[in-house]
C-alpha cells in the first residue's frame, strides 16, 4: 500500500457529471430530489476528510431506493457516461504506472470504495472515496467491509516498516506468512486500518504465492553460490536481496520475505537435507 497523490477532480462536478445527460423520465426527478442531500453528504465527508475522521464517518440514513439508484449512477453513469468517464479514466491513472497500489501485484483496472457504496450509497462517485485498484482486491472485498486505509489521505501508510513475513519451518522456506506488524508510532486506530485492508484484500495468501515462486526462482543460484564458497557469501547474497528489495519499496512482499528467509538462514538446509550428496 502506497500513498497516492488526490484527485483533482472536484466532487461536486463529478456528481453533476453523472447526473447530467439521465434520460430515464422516471429516474431524472428522483436524482434531483436526491442532489441537496448528496451536495451535503459530500460537503459532511469531505469535512470529515480534512479532519482526518475518514474511517468514522457515517451516512445519513438512506432508502433502498436511494442505494440502488447511487449504484445504478456509479455503474452506467461514471463507467459509461460521455462527460464522467473520463474522471474515472483519470481516477484509475492515479496509480503509479498503472499497478495497484494496494497489492502492487496487478493493473489498477478499476476503482474500489473506501466506504462501500452499500453503506454509504450518497459517496458512490465522490472521487476522494475512489481509490484506483485491480480487480483482485475490489473483488475480494466484502461489500460491507469499511475502516480501511484511505491510500488519498493516510499519509503514514508507507511511513514506516509494517509489512512483516516469516518461515516458520526452515525445511520447507519457499513457505512464508506474511501479516502486518505493529510500528511503535502507529495508534490502534491505523494498525487495525491497515489490518482490515490488508486481510479484506487476502494479500497473505497472494504474497505467500508470490514468495514460493520467488523462493524456487533464487534456490539454484543460491546452491551454486554455496557449492563454490560459505554461509557468508549466501548472508551477503541474501543481504543484498534485502537492500534492493526495500529500495524498490519498504512494504512490499519481496523485502518481507527475504528478510525472512535472511533471519533464518542457517537453518534452511540450501543444498537439501542430505547436503547435496
Amino acid at each position: 500500500m502506497i500513498l497516492l497523490e488526490k484527485p483533482a477532480d472536484d466532487s461536486v462536478v463529478t456528481l453533476q457529471a453523472c447526473m447530467s445527460g439521465i434520460r430515464k423520465l422516471d429516474a431524472k426527478p428522483r436524482f434531483l430530489s436526491y442532489e441537496q442531500g448528496l451536495l451535503e453528504e459530500v460537503k459532511d465527508f469531505e469535512d470529515a476528510c480534512s479532519l482526518g475522521e475518514h474511517r468514522a464517518f457515517t451516512s445519513k440514513p438512506f432508502t433502498k431506493g436511494l442505494k440502488k439508484d447511487m449504484i445504478w449512477l456509479y455503474d452506467n453513469r461514471l463507467l459509461k457516461a460521455v462527460a464522467a468517464r473520463p474522471i474515472y479514466d483519470r481516477l484509475i491513472l492515479l496509480a503509479p504506472r498503472r499497478v495497484c497500489p494496494i497489492c502492487h501485484l496487478a493493473i489498477a483496472d478499476t476503482l474500489d470504495h473506501c466506504l462501500p457504496k452499500s453503506s454509504h450509497p450518497r459517496l458512490a462517485v465522490t472521487p476522494l472515496n475512489l481509490v484506483p485498484s485491480c480487480s483482485a482486491c475490489n473483488l475480494s472485498k466484502s461489500t460491507e467491509s469499511s475502516g480501511g486505509v484511505n491510500l488519498y489521505l493516510d499519509g503514514w501508510i508507507d511511513q514506516e516498516l509494517w509489512l512483516e513475513a516469516k518461515v516458520s519451518d526452515p525445511r520447507l522456506p519457499e513457505s512464508v506468512e506474511f501479516f502486518v506488524g505493529h510500528p511503535g508510532r502507529w495508534s490502534n486506530e491505523q494498525q487495525n486500518a491497515v489490518v482490515a485492508t490488508f486481510d479484506s484484500c487476502n494479500l497473505a495468501e497472494r504474497y505467500a504465492v508470490c514468495a514460493a515462486s520467488e523462493f524456487r526462482s533464487a534456490i539454484f543460484g543460491i546452491q551454486k553460490v554455496l557449492r563454490a564458497g560459505t554461509m557468508d557469501d549466501v548472508n551477503d547474497v541474501l543481504s543484498d536481496a534485502v537492500e534492493s528489495a526495500a529500495a524498490d519499496r519498504i512494504n512490499g512482499w519481496k523485502h518481507a520475505a527475504y528478510r525472512a528467509w535472511l533471519s533464518v538462514v542457517d537453518e534452511i538446509p540450501w543444498l537439501g537435507e542430505d547436503g547435496g550428496s
